[in-house]
């Protein structure tokens, strides 16, 4: 699940402690049973990272071998100046709103981008932090702290996801083309 900010300029991405040092991923979940993909997307990143979304468009899919699954990538916009909470089912070591240019450069790159937590705010001239971030959540990461940030490969959705956004290439007119294939490679 592709989330911006209400503004589209930022990604929210997140980390789960088994997960190597700085590796973030976007948001993800399964669909209970009766529930629509829209629907799916706003309870799971509400119960991951206390975000509300507000509008969700399909982007794309990809079959998962095991357990015989179907991943279906979705575009969503987070309400205004979303709260980002960790404390709500532990899933999450950390999840952060990451600016455009952050992320272009990490696409850009073969390495890892390290920042500081200041550093990150200062990154992009544009960045505004519209997300507060939980008290109990800011202890964990003090701002001299670096963030180390690496992506899944470009096999996985989650890149098509996060470089489809960092390129522009999410404005798709709401009407998701199933049978219209894009190479994940």
């Amino acid at each position: 699940m592709g989330i911006t900010n209400s503004t589209g300029d930022s990604i929210l991405l997140g980390r789960k402690s088994v997960w190597p040092p700085g590796f973030y991923s976007c948001l993800a979940g399964f669909i209970e049973p009766g529930e629509s993909i829209e629907d799916c997307c706003r309870r799971e990143v509400l119960e991951e990272a206390g975000v509300e979304v507000n509008s969700v468009t399909y982007h794309s899919s990809q079959p998962w071998p095991f357990p015989g699954s179907l991943m279906i990538g979705v575009m969503g916009r987070a309400a205004e100046n979303p709260h980002i909470r960790l404390d709500l089912d532990k899933e999450l070591e950390d999840a952060k709103f990451f600016p455009r240019s952050l992320i272009l450069g990490v696409l850009d790159s073969s390495k890892k981008t390290e920042l500081t937590e200041d550093e990150l705010r200062r990154f992009d001239d544009n960045y505004k932090s519209s997300a507060t971030v939980d008290p109990v959540v800011t202890a964990q990461t003090s701002s001299s702290s670096k963030i180390h940030l690496t992506i899944p490969p470009p096999t996985a959705i989650a890149h098509q996801i996060i470089r489809s956004w960092a390129m522009n290439d999410d404005q798709n007119d709401g009407k998701g083309k199933i049978g219209e294939r894009r190479s994940n490679y």
